[in-house]
């Protein structure tokens, strides 16, 4: 059963799955839409560009699921649905140039495959590459290598990471494996001369689409701006930001973490996130502070109701310090995985953030006939 998408469209897989079981092929079993998208995430959206998902049924657990396996140029109406029109819609909403447009911003280029270490197919997810990637000591190892101005032994990665030789050898014995490292005379250098900057956000991308239930978009480029964004999320309606940082922590200078506060306050998000990959939270808390010294003046106001004008301020939690009033969080992963990390921000971000202050207007109320006592 061919299924249809319009040219250059980005389609949730939970739509691509509900797609699937309005044709009742599926029945109560699970959707699983695999690979085939810019962003190579197995979850999240799906690039229709020129080509369509053609699914096959396989059987999955004794029960039936639906794998995409080949793209075909069709579009497609099902049960009364337009696919092309539905996933036109959701493009004006979570696109990443709908996001930035609405700001006024341009962007120029994102998720650029060339910048990662590994080649990212457009037909496979590369989902042994993204479980080794959960390992902070795997990241690290690989981070080490790819970011060296010279070749490496395996003493000196076990050095600059903090595990022992044997543990290196293991981690780097899986990267050549994984084709993102390449030995030569028992020493190390990366497969592609990229560094490991782009690689970490790609994951980090992933950690989000996949285990967070966000859109996110990784290497995301605007025109006449230095830098880029790592990666733009989207949970729910809010637009995060995460800068990600793997090299060394002597090397993360003020700069950088101004050079952060201002693409933060060019997009807006509701949230950002400063991520210190391998590295401690006392470390992340120092960088916290250079955002504090930083100087910047901020005012709020409620036409009527409230003005407060004051710089940034801090409050210290367990996993994360926490900049207000620009909902900004500076973390270390080191003792953590990585997906808790993120997961015990968005947590935070339900239980503190998400509810606002209710607002009632208590004229139209009466005009509604309230009830007074007595």
């Amino acid at each position: 059963m061919p299924l249809d998408l319009a040219p250059e469209v980005f389609i949730p897989a939970a739509a691509l799955g509900e797609l699937f079981r309005r044709r009742t092929l599926l029945g109560s079993a699970n959707c699983l839409p695999v690979g085939f998208q810019k962003g190579g995430f197995p979850e999240g959206r799906f690039l229709g560009g020129p080509h369509t998902a053609e699914a096959v049924v396989v059987e999955s657990n004794g029960g039936r699921s639906v794998r995409a396996v080949r793209w075909r140029q069709k579009r497609m109406n099902i049960g009364g649905l337009n696919t092309g029109l539905a996933a036109a819609q959701l493009k004006q909403l979570f696109g990443i140039e709908e996001i930035f447009k609405r700001r006024g911003l341009v962007v120029s280029q994102y998720e650029r495959p060339k910048k990662l270490l590994f080649d990212l197919s457009e037909h496979e997810f590369p989902v042994d590459l993204f479980k080794e990637m959960h390992s902070t000591s795997f990241r690290r190892t690989v981070a080490t290598v790819a970011n060296a101005p010279d070749v490496c032994s395996a003493l000196s990665v076990a050095k600059a990471v903090g595990i022992t030789e044997d543990e290196a050898l293991a981690n780097l014995e899986r990267a050549i494996q994984l084709r993102m490292i390449v030995v030569s005379q028992d020493t190390y250098h990366p497969a592609r001369q990229v560094g490991f900057g782009a690689t970490l956000e790609w994951y980090v991308a992933g950690v989000c689409t996949n285990d967070l239930g966000s859109i996110a978009y990784w290497g995301v480029e605007v025109e006449n701006l230095s830098g880029d964004y790592d990666v733009v999320v989207v949970r729910d309606t809010q637009v995060g930001y995460i800068e990600c940082k793997s090299g060394r922590s002597s090397n993360i200078t003020r700069q950088e973490v101004e050079s952060f506060l201002d693409r933060e306050e060019l997009l807006a998000p509701q949230f950002s996130v400063f991520l210190a990959d391998g590295m401690s939270q006392e470390r992340a808390a120092q960088f916290a502070n250079y955002a504090l010294e930083s100087s910047r003046e901020y005012e709020i106001e409620i036409p009527g109701v409230m003005e407060h004008g004051g710089t940034l301020e801090a409050e210290n939690y367990d996993d994360f310090v926490w900049i207000i009033p620009i909902n900004a969080f500076f973390v270390g992963v080191q003792g953590h995985p990585l997906k808790s990390t993120l997961r015990r921000i968005y947590q935070f971000l339900t239980t503190v953030c998400d509810r606002s202050v209710r607002v009632e207007n208590r004229a139209a109320k009466n005009r509604f006939g309230l009830k007074h006592d007595g």
